[in-house]
């Protein structure tokens, strides 16, 4: 449909064909009939930054949203799925869209997994467990690594080994 020739609201000078619709504000400023709305495609009351051409002056309609309804659904095809939603540890699904699905006895919050090397790979830092002794201003190490102790290292070891053949 085309733009009327006339202005459809005399009121107002920023409503007339000329002029340039602002997405979700919910007034037809180029007098066509239609507004440009936000999505929201799942109904949840939170939008995505896509936009979608209404039938309508208005951004009611299913699916549509306006300026006002807050960012940002992370899953848009899943009304479960938004910033209020209550978050359901270790289903593997980020219900609250905070950036992570908490195993079951893990707190929600981001991981930090620490600085990345030089090959872009995480470092991992591992952290003793238990209190540690007091500091006696010396080395605490055996010469003699018991077996148990180097339990730890093998695997890394592999991933060393593994790394150099894929690389190389």
């Amino acid at each position: 449909a085309d733009a009327p020739a006339t202005d459809c609201d005399d009121s107002s000078a920023a409503v007339n064909p000329d002029a340039d619709e602002t997405v979700g504000d919910e007034v037809d400023l180029d007098c066509d009939g239609r507004e440009l709305c936000y999505v929201d495609g799942d109904g949840d009351g939170y939008r995505t930054l896509d936009v979608i051409d209404s039938i309508d002056a208005d951004c009611s309609d299913p699916g549509e949203a306006t300026i006002e309804t807050p960012l940002i659904d992370c899953d848009d095809t899943r009304a479960g799925v938004n910033p209020d939603a209550e978050e359901i540890p270790g289903d593997g699904v980020d219900q609250d869209c905070d950036g992570t699905d908490p195993g079951v006895d893990e707190p929600d919050e981001a991981i930090d997994t620490g600085p990345a090397d030089e090959m872009g790979d995480v470092v991992i830092m591992l952290e003793e467990s238990g209190d540690a002794p007091e500091d006696k201003g010396g080395c605490g190490c055996s010469s003699v690594a018991q077996p148990a102790q180097l339990g730890w290292a093998l695997p890394l070891i592999g991933l060393i080994g593994l790394r150099r053949r894929e690389t190389g």
